[in-house]
């Protein structure tokens, strides 16, 4: 015989655990603040904890919860759009007319690769939608309302605490 206890305690750790297309906070206690983009039309904006005393999270009281919203995804490839993207910058400033046969051969083979990395991007995200995530599984967090990705670098040190990156 199952006890009942069991069981409702097993739903609600189930509930509890993160999973592959949630959305989530990031709550900072030391701060304590939420992690935000202070800008999010720039492409080199910088992300901040905005904490609660800072004038900026005053003004808007957070009023929209996406600023600090991120949804999870799990890892995606992009081999062949950074092999598109050099090729692109290298045939950059020329017409397309005055292009080698070998460059537009390249260049149409590039393009037809991210077509189909797209689409194992988009098969595998299917796939793992609502999977619990695990400890050490990498994924990456996307920004719900500038849909940009938020990217920690190992060698830039943060803008307010230079003891961190």
């Amino acid at each position: 015989m199952v006890d009942r206890e069991d069981t409702d305690a097993a739903d609600q750790s189930q509930e509890q655990v993160a999973r592959i297309d949630d959305f989530i906070t990031l709550f900072c206690d030391d701060g304590p603040g939420f992690v935000c983009s202070r800008v999010t039309s720039n492409a080199h904006a910088r992300w901040t904890v905005a904490r609660q005393s800072d004038k900026d999270l005053q003004k808007s009281n957070l009023s929209n919860i996406q600023a600090a919203t991120f949804q999870i995804f799990g890892p995606t490839k992009c081999k062949a759009a950074k092999k598109l993207d050099k090729l692109e910058k290298k045939l950059s400033g020329r017409e397309r007319k005055d292009y080698t046969k070998e460059e537009n051969e390249d260049l149409g083979r590039e393009k037809k690769n991210v077509g189909i990395e797209e689409d194992e991007n988009r098969q595998e995200r299917v796939r793992q939608s609502g999977k619990p995530i695990v400890y050490g599984q990498v994924v990456q967090l996307q920004h719900a309302f500038s849909k940009r990705f938020l990217a920690v670098s190992t060698t830039t040190t943060s803008e307010l605490e230079a003891s961190n990156m």
